[in-house]
């Protein structure tokens, strides 16, 4: 494989995978092109001496963590992925007022360790009248069900509080799953990256907080990129405490239903052309530099 992508020339390697499965790291260590770089598809260093470049922004990947990375952090100018909707996403539908307030998250439940339930605990006991919507890829296995609802019954939180969602075969049915929901809450220390921009497409707020390595700071990148750094919370404390304000007006926060996606589909989130205009500058600009080297 090396020996065909050498042959092809190319000037720039792009790697997706990284430690992921059927990953070819240890084909990029022997070195495939003047320029290897690992972009979007982990939220990590590589640890490969001959990848150059990792592709983030200054929100995702600010300059206090480049000490995470073997490889040369690259900077793009503007938010470091897009999203492109799927064409047939049902439309957001605002609960009524007098429907008590759901929060939700349809992360994997691997995300939600005790470190993420502690605090999911807090916002609870902060929002009694509240419930709370777990639903993941893998159908919500018995083993993550028990250990969640365990968790959530030694802190006082009922099963009547909690609904557990399956798995559903059509992505539209998964989507209109989020037309029960008022509030997402980002999972940490490793935080939403492709939920995330579903549930605000799906006119959901999504409450995040903000981490110290590239995994925790993904949710509050986008939010941020979006115009609403007032969903993005500092520390644990304040991620109860912005959940709290926002469930006391249930009205204005269920007007997002009605307005959330156009701000998505028109903001940095869902730009295409703009994302693929700042590779194209990174990558010419890399060559650039080889080619000065």
């Amino acid at each position: 494989l090396r020996d065909a992508i050498m042959a092809d020339g190319i000037d720039v390697l792009i790697e997706t995978t990284s430690h992921m499965l059927h990953s070819r790291l240890s084909m990029l260590a022997l070195r495939c092109a003047p320029v290897q770089c690992h972009y979007i598809g982990y939220h990590g260093s590589s640890g490969v001496e001959a990848m150059d470049y990792f592709i983030g922004n200054a929100g995702v990947t600010p300059p206090e963590i480049d000490d995470h990375f073997s490889e040369k952090v690259w900077r793009l100018p503007r938010l470091w992925l897009a999203y492109s909707p799927p064409p047939d996403l049902p439309t957001p539908q605002p609960r009524a007022v007098t429907e008590p307030l759901v929060l939700g998250s349809f992360n994997n439940l691997g995300k939600s360790q005790d470190a993420c339930l502690d605090v999911w605990i807090k916002v609870l006991q902060a929002v009694p009248e509240a419930t709370l919507m777990l639903k993941d890829a893998f159908d919500l296995d018995d083993y993550s069900k028990k250990r969640v609802a365990a968790t959530l019954r030694r802190h006082g939180i009922g099963a009547e509080r909690v609904i557990f969602g399956g798995r559903v075969d059509k992505w539209r049915d998964h989507m209109e799953q989020y037309n029960k929901i008022d509030i997402a809450l980002d999972t940490f220390p490793l935080n939403s990256c492709t939920t995330g921009f579903d549930a605000l497409l799906m006119g959901t707020p999504l409450v995040a907080l903000e981490g110290t390595w590239m995994g925790g700071r993904m949710s509050t990148t986008i939010l941020k990129a979006l115009g609403r750094p007032e969903w993005c919370a500092r520390n644990a404390d304040d991620y109860v405490a912005l959940i709290q304000r926002m469930a006391a007006d249930k009205a204005a926060l269920r007007r997002h239903k009605t307005t959330l996606r156009q701000e998505v589909l028109t903001s940095e989130l869902c730009d295409g052309v703009s994302m693929a205009r700042a590779l194209d500058a990174a990558f010419q600009e890399m060559v650039a530099l080889k080619t000065r080297a």
